[in-house]
């Protein structure tokens, strides 16, 4: 009953800390998204179908931020010089992918948590079965299967 009662009380935080992941994730996903039309019409043979193309995954999703955080660093105009937008787009994309990745983080530790949380419940409700089904032999042995505590 306590492993089943761990994983229950748990349950709220992993919900909280999944949420929170998402949460930072798409917010990520946003402001990649939101600098992409800009870097095609600045780079040449800069392809954006390759950032955000799985929004579902919340680590492809950081890792196309990382990526275009080094895309923004290194990209230049034809004079050489840096995208005009350059500093306005990290400051807006670093505090992002930072939090994207603290919240994912943390909604991983707390789901690697809370399944082990529930493998302990369902290893010791296997436990308790078998003494439940041992206990309803002894008492049909001793009280018979017709008796109303059976």
């Amino acid at each position: 009953m306590a492993s089943y009662d761990a994983a229950a009380k748990y349950e709220n935080t992993w919900r909280r800390e999944m949420r929170e992941g998402k949460g930072a994730v798409a917010a990520l996903l946003h402001h990649t998204q939101s600098w992409l039309p800009l870097l095609t019409r600045d780079i040449p043979g800069f392809d954006p179908s390759t950032f955000g193309d799985k929004p579902d995954v919340p680590d492809d999703v950081i890792e196309d931020g990382s990526r275009l955080a080094e895309v923004l660093e290194e990209a230049t105009t034809e004079e050489g010089k840096p995208l005009a937008y350059k500093f306005v787009a990290l400051e807006a994309l670093h505090p992002s992918l930072a939090s994207a990745n603290k919240e994912w983080s943390e909604a991983e530790a707390a789901d690697a948590t809370y399944q082990k949380l529930l493998k302990e419940s369902r290893a010791t409700g296997a436990v308790l079965d078998k003494e439940i089904q041992t206990f309803r032999r002894s008492l049909a042995h001793a009280v018979g299967r017709n008796d109303k505590d059976f």
